[in-house]
């Protein structure tokens, strides 16, 4: 167990600590601005996320299949940061019923 953890800790390089550590700071920095922008906005917002397979999140698809699931409505966000902004924005302002559609297509890029 204790040479799959020092050989998991050894393969992360500088770069990517490096970015998670920036990506951090640059949430703690935008996160209050953030906040106090979502109180302002109208009942009902709608947010859309448009992007490629880390917009993506591999959300509704069954195992067996690359299809769409639209009837679970566990993952309809995704495994990643979509569903994470929503759901916190969802249980910061359940009041203001936001909508937020994920719309991330693995393969694909924005331009």
């Amino acid at each position: 167990m204790k040479k799959k953890l020092v050989k998991f800790v050894s393969a992360i390089s500088f770069p990517s600590l490096t970015v998670l550590l920036v990506a951090a700071l640059v949430f703690v920095l935008v996160y209050p601005a953030m906040k106090d922008s979502f109180s302002k906005k109208e009942k009902g917002s709608v947010f859309l996320f448009i992007g490629d397979s880390i917009t993506d999140g591999n959300w509704g698809v069954k195992s067996n299949t690359s299809k769409r699931s639209y009837k679970d409505l566990n993952h309809i966000y995704g495994h990643g940061y979509v569903f994470l902004c929503a759901s916190e924005i969802m249980s910061q302002y359940p009041e203001k019923e936001f909508v937020f559609h994920n719309r991330g297509i693995s393969g694909n890029t924005v331009r």
